[in-house]
């Protein structure tokens, strides 16, 4: 059916329904690296407003973060502990087929991981390696160097050698190095007022 030029158009009711939904849904955006943040904030009935009115932040940099499915270590634990929450991350041998991405709320045990305010070389103490931790001990459990688990990733030494530094990581490199040693990657999250029990 052609239009006569001049013709009034329905109006989009698929972005006026967009505007006006009130609760973050999981559909809004593809979580694989992040499922564990947007199955609490839809679970929670979390929303980008919420983030913004608990930090003072925009919420645009969340939003575009949660689209491109990605961000630093550092950033979840900014995020959740704006929510409330607190975060454990573990890198596991898999003790069963699937892999599975754990979100536990308000179980009786997590260990809260403080954020490194400090910057500077971690690499050079390794005391102060802090939020990977976790990365650092299954390396040492499995005996993987640097170069071999960045061969294995398909990423630089150099990449490698700034999560050191920098004790973070992007969420997608611990998704690559789970899927290439085979492990579980949980996420853990408790609501602070238990975790600090």
């Amino acid at each position: 059916m052609k239009k006569n030029f001049g013709e009034q158009l329905p109006a989009a009711t698929e972005t006026t329904e967009k505007a006006q939904r009130k609760h973050y849904k999981k559909r809004d955006y593809p979580a694989q690296n992040l499922r564990f943040l947007v199955e609490l904030m839809s679970e929670m009935n979390l929303t980008l407003k919420d983030y913004e009115k608990a930090t003072g932040k925009t919420s645009v940099g969340l939003g575009h973060l949660l689209r491109n499915d990605d961000m630093k270590l550092s950033k979840a634990e900014e995020v959740l502990d704006a929510f409330g929450y607190s975060l454990e991350v573990r890198l596991d041998e898999l003790e069963r087929k699937e892999d599975t991405i754990e979100i536990k709320a308000g179980d009786s045990y997590s260990v809260i991981m403080p954020a490194n305010k400090n910057k500077g070389n971690a690499e050079d103490n390794p005391d102060r390696i802090v939020r990977l931790r976790f990365l650092k001990d299954m390396m040492r459990r499995r005996r993987i160097t640097q170069k071999e688990l960045t061969e294995s990733i398909g990423s630089t030494h150099g990449a490698v050698i700034g999560w050191m530094k920098t004790d973070d990581i992007y969420i997608s490199y611990l998704n690559k190095i789970k899927d290439a040693f085979n492990l579980r990657l949980q996420f853990i999250i408790k609501p602070k007022e238990e975790a600090a029990d």
